[in-house]
């Protein structure tokens, strides 16, 4: 993600959210575990149109591929 952005964003599995979403947690070594970083064979990147950048426009066509994907 570094030459994309200087931040990593949380990314969960599907058996991840309940944790994630569950209030009552406050347990920081159960936690710990959903801040590694996402394995990097499992993610794709592509170009997307820069009106991915306006909060304004709610449309799944804005992350739709510019380019064939990496």
């Amino acid at each position: 993600m570094a030459v994309l952005h200087d931040r990593m964003p949380v990314i969960l599995r599907p058996s991840e959210f309940g944790l994630w979403l569950d209030r009552s947690m406050n347990d920081p070594e159960k936690l710990e575990r959903l801040y590694q970083p996402y394995p990097a064979d499992l993610l794709q990147e592509w170009e997307v149109s820069p009106l991915v950048n306006k909060p304004s426009i709610e449309t799944p066509e804005i992350i739709v591929p510019i380019q064939a994907p990496h």
